[in-house]
Parts: structure tokens; C-alpha cells; sequence
């Protein structure tokens, strides 16, 4: 199922950026990672995927692991996965300055959960200062937005 939803988008687009991202609700084979990263492989390379080849991950084909809340996975499987990909696992802001300092280490990345908080908030300004920018992300579009123009630096960025 995986194999046909990857084809079946790069078939419409070949040339697209292309993230799967595994909800990983439970534990999955490790081995299923390496199969995904081997679909899209099979994708046709893109102007940008050819100049940026000597970078160990695909740029325009990417694969990461989100944990939601509630999902059970023991220290090894999520070890094993972080060497492998980026994971990031759903919690609130909150939740995410308490281990800021973690978040991509030694602890899944931060997917921050809601939509009601402020952008340039006390709490988002401390938690960029804190943690390693690159490993927070955001449920809400514009937070994710504003995350990205404002704390990463990609409003002045050619398209």
C-alpha cells in the first residue's frame, strides 16, 4: 500500500519533494524504513536531488517517524529509528521546553501540538533558544510558518 501511494504521487509529479511520514502508532519492522527510502530512490532524480547527491538523505524525498500521544514504544525501537531518521513526537509546547535541550539527541524532535498559542510567544522564543530549531515542528500551519520565516531565517531565502 505504501509502495502504490509513493508511486502513484511521483507518477503524477515526478519532479516534486516528496515526504512519507510514518505515524508510528506501534512498533513497525525497522526494515520498513529502508524499503520506503528505496521507493522513492526510484523516483526520477530532479536537478536538485543531483546536485545535492554526495549528502546522505535525498533533499526532495524524505522520510521521518512521528510518535503520537499514546503510542508505545520501548527505548531501543525509537533509538534504532532516530539513528535511521528524523523522529519527532506529538506533545505540547509545555511538554517540549521541559526537554529542550534533548529534542534530536537523546529524545525525538518536537511536534508541537494546537494551534492557539502566539507566535513569538515567551514560551516559543525560550523553547527556539533552548532546542535545536531544526527538530521542533508544528502541527498548526501558521505557527510552522512563522517558525520557519522567523526562528529558522527562510522569509529572505530564494524560492
Amino acid at each position: 500500500m505504501i509502495q502504490r501511494a509513493i508511486e502513484a504521487r511521483i507518477s503524477v509529479d515526478p519532479y516534486s519533494t516528496l515526504d512519507v511520514v510514518l505515524v508510528a502508532r506501534e512498533p513497525f519492522p525497522l526494515d520498513l524504513v529502508d524499503f520506503v527510502k528505496d521507493v522513492l530512490q526510484k523516483g526520477p532524480p530532479t536537478y536538485w536531488t543531483r546536485q545535492l547527491a554526495w549528502r546522505p538523505e535525498n533533499p526532495g524525498r524524505r522520510v521521518c517517524a512521528v510518535l503520537p500521544p499514546g503510542a508505545m514504544h520501548d527505548r531501543d525501537h525509537i533509538d534504532h529509528l532516530m539513528d535511521e531518521i528524523p523522529v519527532f513526537r506529538d506533545m505540547t509546547a509545555e511538554e517540549a521546553m521541559e526537554e529542550a535541550e534533548r529534542l534530536g539527541d537523546t529524545a525525538p524532535g518536537a511536534r508541537i501540538l494546537g494551534a492557539d498559542m502566539l507566535a513569538g510567544s515567551k514560551l516559543l522564543t525560550e523553547l527556539s533558544r533552548r532546542a535545536d530549531p531544526n527538530i521542533v515542528v508544528f502541527e498548526s500551519r501558521r505557527l510552522e510558518a512563522w517558525w520557519t520565516n522567523d526562528i529558522l531565517g527562510y522569509r529572505d531565502a530564494p524560492p
